[in-house]
């Protein structure tokens, strides 16, 4: 169950249009909506190993799933206005989906703590309920990937490689329609990516590390309305996805104490589907950990964007421009855990 409102508190101009909110106090009802997912799985898999240096993963799942919902309005904010009109729209949907995602993998031991493996996989994607209120035509996506690389753990250093190659049908993707974001399928798009993470003991107190991961998404097949034309995009980057993501990252342990400093960035990305306008995204960004244990006990301080910096979350395109999502201001939590 969720129900959306109008903000209670706001200032107007002659007209009516709302210049801003002045509290997230809630007003009049807006929207009521139901929506319920149920899904079955059943799967199985298996390990052999052939020798001392060769091993074979696979299986297979099969999963049925429905989705349904249901939601009536009562007003929305129009952008044309800039405020609250009547809208007594409603609208219902129910799906049914049958999935079926096998695996199958090969692992080689090259010595003792380094393994090579390659593998290939396939799944598929559902709409998420917002997707599917927007646009019920939508149709699950299937990708199949292909990845090969490398795992290290030997003493003091560990480190994992990975590429892959992974075709997508029906990709959803997000698209604009006037000034309203909708999804649609794409008919077909490519990803890869090298992915790359590290972490070295510098003694037996600290240690330091960081992953990157560097991503080429691109369509293959997909038209997209642009004023009164259909448009390929075929070609262009998928919007919405950084080329490069990085965090580094430094430990320290000693007794029952444990830290760690964490920066992470986002690099830059297209926000819209003809890659016309990118975000820059956001560089270091800190989070901290500082955590105590003794059995049974564990108390945790886990503290985001330790400097408070202002950064966009997320930028989406609109008619008017970016549009962007703030990114959550300092964050502190204490958790404690007791281990029966």
């Amino acid at each position: 169950d969720a129900n959306q409102y109008q903000y209670r508190d706001v200032t107007t101009v002659a007209g009516g249009r709302i210049t801003s909110t002045l509290s997230d106090e809630i007003g009049s009802l807006a929207k009521k909506s139901n929506s319920e997912a149920t899904l079955y799985g059943v799967y199985m898999g298996e390990n052999i190993e052939l020798n001392k240096v060769w091993q074979v993963d696979g299986g297979a799942r099969f999963d049925k799933m429905n989705m349904k919902s249901s939601w009536q309005n009562f007003s929305k904010y129009d952008y044309a206005t800039g405020k609250y009109v009547t809208d007594t729209s409603s609208g219902n949907y129910d799906r049914n989906y049958d999935f079926f995602s096998p695996h199958l993998g090969v692992i080689y031991k090259i010595m003792p703590g380094v393994n090579a493996y390659a593998q290939i996989a396939a799944a598929d994607q559902t709409p998420a309920d917002s997707q599917l209120s927007t646009n019920q035509n939508l149709t699950p996506s299937r990708v199949t990937n292909y990845e090969i690389g490398t795992k290290i753990r030997t003493n003091g250093w560990q480190m994992d490689v990975a590429a892959y190659f992974a075709p997508v049908e029906n990709d959803i993707v997000q698209v604009r329609d006037g000034s309203y974001t909708t999804y649609s399928n794409a008919g077909k798009t490519e990803r890869k990516g090298l992915e790359v993470s590290t972490a070295i003991e510098l003694n037996h107190n600290w240690q330091v590390g960081g992953g990157a991961s560097v991503t080429d998404y691109r369509f293959k097949e997909f038209t997209e309305v642009s004023g009164t034309q259909n448009v390929s995009r075929a070609g262009n980057k998928v919007a919405y996805v950084p080329e490069l993501q990085y965090n580094l990252f430094t430990g320290y342990k000693q007794g029952n104490w444990k830290a760690r400093l964490q920066l992470d960035t986002w690099g830059e990305y297209w926000i819209d589907n003809a890659n016309t306008s990118k975000y820059q995204g956001y560089t270091l960004l800190p989070r901290l950990m500082i955590g105590w244990d003794s059995k049974p006990h564990s108390i945790t301080l886990n503290v985001d964007n330790v400097t408070d910096m202002r950064y966009a979350m997320a930028v989406t395109n609109s008619t008017s421009g970016a549009t962007y999502t703030p990114g959550a201001p300092r964050v502190a939590m204490v958790t404690y855990r007791y281990a029966f």
